[in-house]
């Protein structure tokens, strides 16, 4: 069986070691990169940057490209093109009917619940490579591993 397939931006905003996350109104309202749907016939950058200035009123020219990963979700196979750009204390304006709450992680600190993808795509970032990123261990992950004597 076929299963349907979408295409999404995913931003990661950072401010220093700081990550920017959002919950959206809709959904699992899990904490997740800011982003949305890539529409037919726009490209992943371009969408990236319409969500931006659609959710948080952000205009950003300079993206970093971060790749893509492939989640399934909701019964879909979905394509994530991530994105990464670098900001000093930007002023948010908040689009309130599609974003509940917009908060300021430290890296080492992300909240629970967050997005499966979202750690994956932090991850990506140059600063962030090889580093453990912080919060609580996904549902049915294993137990970490004690440190070597």
């Amino acid at each position: 069986m076929r299963r349907p397939t979408l295409r999404g931006a995913k931003c990661v905003l950072t401010d220093g070691p700081a990550v920017l996350l959002v919950r959206h109104t809709y959904g699992r309202r899990h904490w997740d990169l800011p982003g949305g749907k890539v529409e037919r016939g726009e490209e992943p950058i371009v969408a990236g940057r319409r969500e931006m200035l659609e959710e948080l009123g952000l205009e950003i020219d300079y993206w970093q490209p971060l790749g893509e990963i492939e989640v399934v979700a909701d019964h879909r196979n979905d394509t994530l093109f991530a994105f990464h750009a670098e900001v000093s204390a930007p002023e948010l304006t908040v689009q309130l009917a599609e974003i509940q709450e917009v908060r300021w992680f430290d890296r080492s600190d992300l909240p629970a619940p967050i997005a499966k993808h979202a750690r994956r795509i932090i991850a990506r970032l140059p600063q962030f490579a090889g580093a453990p990123l912080g919060g609580p261990p996904p549902p049915g992950a294993p137990p970490p591993k004690p440190p070597p004597p």
